[in-house]
Formats: structure tokens, C-alpha cells, sequence
């Protein structure tokens, strides 16, 4: 019994030996990948050895791997000693060697599947095969994706997207660096809302599908917005001014991450004073600015109020990615003719303009401007009332005097 069983074993094994002796070259094991268009070739080569002769090779198409069985099954060429018939149907589609070698010109998607080499040898019971499957279509390419790199400010929103074209479609993700590697965030978007220093980093959009993948990478950098820490004037504590009073705005502005570039003061939404990046400057006929330990003061002097002046002021700090959040001020401008007449008056006998010093706290709220870069434009800088003066300057005694004395004789007659 154990005789049989060894002489049964060595005849399959030389069975065995004789089917892989044959092929002396097959196509590679595993999954073959072919771009859409591309020609490709499955390199079988058959060598009929002595005592052998072939009757014919056959070469065999099938979505499944169950050539037997398929109904889909389709021949593509018959083989023999000195002939190859390729059948009709994939004339002009493949190319066909003696050895056995089949070249598949400009594939398609639906030229996914197996193929079959298949050999029949005169004589012989058993009939040496291999199969190849192969795979087409398109690795993914990534044709709409953010910028490499982006600045935004605390509070802004992100709202990126990323598409990518492939066969078959392909998957895309989002993800994001971390200490401990990549972090999946979501699908196609990526969406942060109110987004803060902390989201700074590496993000990178990933598409892949069986035949490749693709990754675009963008750097997200969050500064914080310049802030406005203090918006004051000169008038009294309920924001109410006399016409013809002087009043003096002052607004002061902190760095944050970044040093504040410009500060502006607005009335009723139109520009009044606007700041350049230097030391000191004057603008708009009577605005100053001045730039000391990380932050910045502008200061806006009217030196006579009249009803226009009415309205809401607010301020609004820039640094060179965007706003921060304002400081508003209504102001309320209150008639007095007589307060008019008494100054103009008193501007005909001297040049004294009274300027009230008395530094106060006024109502303000703070309100967000957002990231509008057209914000602070204006074509016309220049605002009627609004007149040049250091918001330093102070009368001197001798004009003081004559001031207290003009007073002092209109009582005393009037």
C-alpha cells in the first residue's frame, strides 16, 4: 500500500513539473493594472517539448474567473504550429503571437477581467492553463483644490473644497497632522467654523481608488485680529456735544500676534480718518496718528461741531491679514445758536479756539467688521468740519486769559 502511494505521488509530481515546464513565461501573479488607453501584454510563451506536439493553443476572455462555467466567456484566438486565427470580433483590438503572447491595444474599462491561455497537446490527457486578470482605469487626479497655503484671521470661517476625477471614481477625505499622525476629518470639505489660533497647521486632501492615489496639502496659518482696546472722546460722559464745540476722538489699538498696520475711524460708514504705517501723520485735515510698545493711537479733532456730525463714529483696527472688531460711538449734536454766536464772536477779537480737554469715558460697544478688505476705501478723504490740529495742542495762558475776560465782560453787560 505505501508502494502505491509513493509511485502515485511521484507520477503527480512529474505531472505537476511537466504543466509549469512548459510555460516558460507567464504574466506576473496578482492583479494587473492598466491605465485607460494603454496597450498591455500577457508575455505566455509555450515551448512544446520533444515527444510532444501541439494540437492548438487557446487564448480566452472572461469577466469571472470561471471560464468553464461563464457564458460570458469569449475566445479571442486559436494557435497552432504555424497559424494564429484571431477571431473577428477582437480583430484589430489585439495582436497575437505564435509563442502565445496576447497584446491588448488601447484597453477600455470593459476589457476589465480574465484571460486564458489554454494549451492542447496530442496525446496528452491533461491540458497545461494559466489565467491573468487585469484591471482598467485611471489612478486620481485632484483637479480643484485651496491654495498651498492659506491666512485667516480668529472668527473667520473655512469652508474648502476638494474633487478629484478617476476610474473608478475615487474616495476623498480630508486630514489633518497631528503629533500621532494624520487625523481623518471629514469627506470632499473641510468646514471650521469660528476658527482659532489652535486650528493652525497641515491639512491635506487625499484621493485614492484601486489604481492610485493623490494628496494635495495646505497650510492653514490663524492670527489673531487686531483689537481696539479702548474709543474715547473729549464731551461729556453721554456722548452729547454742543455745536461749535471742539471735540477730540481718540482710539487705541493693541497688537496681537501681528502689529497693527492701520487704524480707521469711520462716520456714519464713511472713512474720516485713516492711518498710515508710519510714526506719526496727519490726514484728513485734522486726524493724527502715532505708533508706540506694540500699539497704536489715532486721534480725530473736530474744532467745530456742527448738525453733520451727528451719527454714529466707530473704529476699526487692520493688521496685514484683516480687520478686528470695532468700537462704536453715538454721538448726539445739540443746538445752541447762542454758543455758536458767543464763538464767533470771540474768533473776531482773537484767534483762541476753545478746546474742551476734559477726558471722558463714553458709551461704546464693540462690533465685529469682518475680513472685507474694501472696507476702509473712500473717494474722498477730506470731510467738511473735520480741520488739522495736533490733539496735544493747548491754548496758551495769555490767550486763556483773554478768553476768561471776554466771558467775564459779556456777563457783567449782558
Amino acid at each position: 500500500m505505501r508502494d502505491v502511494n509513493l509511485i502515485a505521488l511521484l507520477l503527480c509530481n512529474l505531472f505537476l513539473r511537466a504543466q509549469q515546464a512548459n510555460f516558460s513565461s507567464k504574466p506576473p501573479r496578482g492583479i494587473i493594472k492598466a491605465r485607460i488607453g494603454e496597450d498591455v501584454t500577457f508575455n505566455w510563451n509555450y515551448t512544446v517539448e520533444s515527444g510532444e506536439s501541439l494540437v492548438v493553443m487557446q487564448l480566452f476572455y472572461s469577466k469571472t474567473d470561471q471560464f468553464e462555467s461563464s457564458a460570458k466567456t469569449k475566445r479571442i484566438a486559436d494557435i497552432s504550429i504555424n497559424k494564429v486565427s484571431i477571431i473577428p470580433a477582437f480583430q484589430g483590438r489585439v495582436s497575437v503571437a505564435l509563442t502565445g503572447k496576447l497584446t491588448l491595444h488601447n484597453v477600455s474599462v470593459d476589457q476589465r477581467g480574465f484571460y486564458k491561455c489554454s494549451v492542447s497537446l496530442a496525446g496528452q490527457s491533461y491540458t497545461p492553463s494559466d489565467k491573468a486578470q487585469l484591471f482598467v482605469g485611471l489612478p486620481p487626479v485632484i483637479y480643484s483644490s485651496p491654495a498651498s497655503h492659506i491666512t485667516l484671521l480668529e472668527d473667520d470661517h473655512v469652508d474648502i473644497s476638494c474633487k478629484a476625477s478617476g476610474s473608478p471614481d475615487p474616495s476623498v477625505s480630508w486630514y489633518r497632522q497631528s503629533p500621532h499622525g494624520w487625523k481623518k476629518l471629514s469627506e470632499h470639505r473641510l468646514q471650521i467654523k469660528n476658527v482659532k489660533v489652535s486650528d493652525s497647521g497641515m491639512y491635506k486632501c487625499s484621493a485614492r481608488n484601486f489604481m492610485g492615489s493623490e494628496e494635495k496639502t495646505v497650510t492653514l496659518a490663524v492670527y489673531e485680529r487686531p483689537t481696539v482696546t479702548s474709543f474715547f472722546h473729549t464731551a461729556a460722559l453721554d456722548n452729547t456735544v454742543y455745536e461749535c464745540d471742539a471735540i477730540i476722538f481718540t482710539c487705541e489699538a493693541r497688537a496681537n500676534s501681528l502689529p497693527v498696520k492701520n487704524i480707521y475711524i469711520y462716520h456714519e460708514g464713511r472713512l474720516v480718518h485713516r492711518s498710515i504705517n508710519t510714526d506719526r501723520v496727519t490726514l484728513s485735515g485734522g486726524s493724527k496718528t502715532s505708533l508706540a510698545g506694540g500699539r497704536r493711537t489715532g486721534r480725530l479733532r473736530i474744532a467745530e461741531v456742527k448738525k453733520e456730525h451727528n451719527g454714529r463714529y466707530y473704529c476699526v483696527a487692520e493688521n496685514e491679514h484683516g480687520f478686528g472688531y470695532n468700537k462704536t460711538i453715538d454721538l448726539k449734536v445739540i443746538d445752541a445758536p447762542k454758543n455758536c454766536e458767543r464763538k464767533r464772536s470771540l474768533q473776531k477779537t482773537s484767534t483762541t479756539k476753545r478746546q474742551n480737554d476734559t477726558s471722558a469715558s463714553p458709551t461704546v460697544s464693540d462690533q465685529r467688521v469682518g475680513s472685507d478688505r474694501s472696507l476702509p476705501t473712500t473717494k474722498n478723504d477730506t470731510v467738511p468740519g473735520f480741520h488739522s490740529s495736533s490733539p496735544n495742542a493747548r491754548p496758551s495762558l495769555l490767550l486763556f486769559t483773554l478768553w476768561i475776560c471776554h466771558l467775564m465782560f459779556c456777563n457783567v453787560f449782558s
